[in-house]
């Protein structure tokens, strides 16, 4: 991926093989705050299009040895999406026009009398662009961030979750762990769909579990408690769960976030020593 940071400065490849034209162009360019490369053929324009030394290219359709147009889909072949304008006389002008079809961001009438004619569509597109990396970037980054969250989940010893604070305890999210903390699949226990985990809190430790988690709720604090749950297929086990709440979505809402580990063989060790 190309640079995505600010640059001091627009860097344009200009590619036009007329020496009149090209000097001119470029001091006019440099005076506004562009730093030129200028190139005459097509041959050192691909060569230094491939280096990356350029934020935007303005080609003149007529080049030794290729025409712009072919330089455009060339450069089109490795991005889709960099800034490409077409310096073109009135006698080229329909070709022009099939080169913005190929990809162009624009194609400007020569000869220029004003030089805004074309530092706007540079500035335009070349600014269009840079956005367009940052969003790439971006978009790179979160899913990068979600593979990693997706791995560190998978690899948690115990069931990652979060839920609303209702009877139910109504999951909205679990990790993979429910698969050998509780015997059933995510999308099983999400919004209760085949399995509530409320329900499978042991009926005698239910109470005790509500009031020790409000209370923490309401004094702010994270909270930490052992318990039974009963699996599908009916085995009993004894759980740590920690956890704490936090702001949803929705104004005034709060959820709980937290980890339950399965701790039936502790308990089970604790209980062979105390008898």
């Amino acid at each position: 991926m190309r640079d995505v940071g600010p640059h001091p400065a627009i860097r344009l490849l200009l590619v036009e093989d007329d020496r009149e034209s090209g000097v001119s162009l470029r001091l006019m360019l440099e005076k506004r705050g562009v730093s030129v490369s200028w190139v005459r053929s097509a041959e050192e324009a691909i060569v230094n299009w491939r280096d990356g030394r350029a934020d935007v290219i303005v080609s003149d359709i007529r080049l030794e040895g290729m025409s712009g147009v072919d330089f455009l889909r060339l450069v089109r072949e490795s991005d889709e999406a960099f800034p490409f304008i077409l310096l073109t006389g009135f006698d080229s002008l329909e070709t022009a026009i099939r080169a913005v079809r190929l990809g162009a961001q624009d194609y400007i009438l020569k000869p220029l009398d004003d030089i805004d004619v074309l530092l706007r569509p540079i500035q335009n597109a070349v600014g269009h662009h840079r956005l367009l990396l940052r969003s790439r970037a971006m978009e790179h980054d979160l899913r990068e961030s979600e593979r990693r969250l997706s791995t560190l989940m998978s690899n948690l010893a115990g069931m990652a979750y979060r839920c609303r604070i209702d009877d139910n305890w109504t999951m909205e999210f679990v990790s993979d762990g429910c698969r050998d903390l509780i015997g059933c699949e995510p999308e099983d226990l999400v919004e209760n769909r085949r399995v509530s985990f409320g329900q499978m809190i042991h009926p005698d430790d239910r109470a005790r579990v509500s009031k020790e988690i409000m209370s923490s709720i309401e004094a702010g604090k994270p909270f930490r408690l052992e318990y039974r749950i009963v699996t599908q297929s009916g085995l009993g086990k004894w759980v740590w769960e920690q956890g704490r709440a936090v702001s949803a979505d929705v104004a005034g809402e709060q959820r709980l976030e937290g980890l339950i580990e399965d701790i039936t063989d502790r308990r089970n060790a604790e209980e062979a020593i105390r008898e």
